[in-house]
């Protein structure tokens, strides 16, 4: 499934990662997210504008704080690839 709302989606756009953290956690506990999370497994990534700025790209100043607090969000395990590169990429393999 593609999902592309967040209930509070100005705080990507706002550069205070306190501000993203908190989004984040509110996020985790929405109803309708929780409820998705507690009967589905999260493989999150983003797109062009999901890492604080618009059509944003590498240069962006704060893309590796905001990479730290989604993959925080995602309940990433600590030893993934994800965690240690630029960008939230990743390859699944799912069922069989």
């Amino acid at each position: 499934a593609y999902l592309d709302t967040m209930p509070f989606p100005s705080v990507w756009y706002s550069g205070n990662r306190e501000e993203v953290r908190e989004t984040f956690e509110k996020t985790k506990v929405f109803p309708d997210y929780a409820d998705l999370r507690s009967q589905t497994p999260i493989i999150g990534t983003w797109d062009d504008h999901d890492s604080n700025l618009n059509n944003g790209n590498k240069n962006n100043p704060t893309l590796s704080w905001v990479q730290e607090e989604f993959l925080e969000f995602l309940d990433e395990p600590k030893d993934s690839p994800r965690w240690k590169r630029k960008g939230v990429y990743g390859s699944w393999t799912i069922g069989e």
